[in-house]
């Protein structure tokens, strides 16, 4: 589940939490959907708090680790870590999307895929061309 989809649950039990309160006087269930809640919450902030390794954000991201590297060095993300030893925030971690992935190459439309046989038979043939064509009679 996502990231957003947790903490849209988290505010939905807290919604719910309300109207069973207000509406309905059932204070104990209430309690109940907040503490559901709160647990959720404090789950998703340890998850976002959690120190990634380079390799591990680097596997995560889709990033290299020297692009993470260089992120750490101008502080666009916290190093969590020591110097030498740097660490990520997995909360901050940047995400390769599919539009910013490189496009696998197009090919021509009506293009032939290559053959290798096909080829070394067109050379074969033109090199006995050439042969049967310099030979002196």
């Amino acid at each position: 589940m996502a990231e957003t989809e947790l903490n849209a649950l988290v505010t939905a039990w807290r919604k719910e939490a309300g109207h069973l309160r207000e509406r309905y006087g059932l204070g104990s269930l209430a309690q109940v959907c907040e503490a559901h809640a709160n647990e959720l919450a404090a789950a998703i902030s340890r998850h976002q708090m959690e120190q990634l390794t380079l390799k591990d954000a680097s596997a995560l991201s889709g990033y290299s680790t020297s692009h993470l590297r260089a992120l750490i060095a101008d502080g666009t993300l916290t190093n969590a870590g020591r110097k030498g030893s740097p660490r990520v925030l997995r909360g901050e971690l940047p995400r390769k999307t599919l539009a910013s992935a490189p496009a696998p190459p197009k090919r021509r439309s009506g293009a032939k895929r290559f053959n290798p046989a096909v080829t070394a038979d067109a050379v074969v043939r033109r090199m006995r061309a050439r042969q049967q064509n310099n030979v002196d009679p």
